[in-house]
């Protein structure tokens, strides 16, 4: 009985792990944020998930880069968009700011 145990139980194992990887859907939206961090520095967080809401939520205490070139943590959110329709910030000199990052 003891040798049957234990690769049952890692059948099993292996049968929910997989069943669990199956069904995670990953989100269709990517969003980036400009946040305000800690220190009061602007900075910039991306993040992927399902709707603008959750992002503008979740993108608090994440790290963002600042522009002051620093990784600091988020505290509260400015605007968050979605390049992939076309959108930009609203605020210019922070999208500036990021082009310049981004070379």
């Amino acid at each position: 009985m003891l040798k049957l145990r234990y690769p049952v139980l890692a059948l099993l194992c292996c049968a929910c792990a997989s069943g669990a990887m199956a069904e995670r859907e990953w989100p269709e939206h990517k969003f980036e944020c400009q946040v305000v961090t800690a220190s009061g520095a602007a900075g910039h967080v991306a993040i992927q998930t399902h709707s603008r809401q959750l992002a503008q939520k979740n993108v608090v205490g994440l790290q963002a880069i600042t522009n002051r070139n620093r990784a600091e943590k988020a505290v509260s959110v400015v605007q968050c968009i979605e390049r992939a329709k076309g959108e930009n910030f609203s605020d210019s000199g922070f999208a500036f700011w990021l082009t310049t990052l981004e070379e």
